[in-house]
């Protein structure tokens, strides 16, 4: 049995001992006004914590790029009550335009994005912006240190 299969049923063995675990608490213990409040607010912490990794964070680099222009239309399109599915849209063909017209202005130039010793980013000369894979740079890149990296992820 390979250590994929061994880690797929103990974390199978958990969810199902968390789940009958759950369903085991006596009801007073639930019905308290303080467990109310933080279960109701548990949710809201975790999608805002994985929107914020996932649109600032790729792999250890803190990244500003066309995902926060996708994110600030949302919060937009919230703060006027629009639809869940208007949210998203608006959200994702912001994204994929800036991503496109970004793409198509730097994608021939023969200026790129540098990353200087005290952590600025310029403006250099270079023969192509895309290089390898078709995927251009963000706009500001910040590289966390190991030390850094493995902090944060321990909290």
């Amino acid at each position: 049995m390979t250590a994929i299969w061994i880690a797929v049923i103990g974390s199978s063995l958990t969810a199902f001992l968390n789940k009958y675990i759950g369903h085991s608490v006596p009801e007073k213990w639930l019905d308290r006004p303080r467990f109310k409040r933080i279960n109701t607010l548990v949710p809201i912490v975790l999608l805002s914590a994985l929107v914020g990794i996932q649109t600032f964070a790729q792999g250890n680099k803190l990244v500003i790029d066309q995902r926060v222009a996708g994110v600030a239309v949302a919060l937009i399109a919230l703060k006027f009550k629009a639809p869940f599915p208007v949210v998203v849209i608006s959200a994702a063909i912001t994204s994929a335009g800036i991503y496109n017209l970004l793409y198509r202005t730097f994608k021939d130039s023969s200026f790129s994005f540098s990353e200087e010793s005290d952590g600025s980013v310029k403006w250099v000369p270079s023969e192509k912006i895309i290089t390898g894979i078709e995927r251009m740079p963000p706009l500001i890149s910040i590289t966390l240190s190991e030390a850094e990296a493995s902090a944060s992820t321990s909290m």
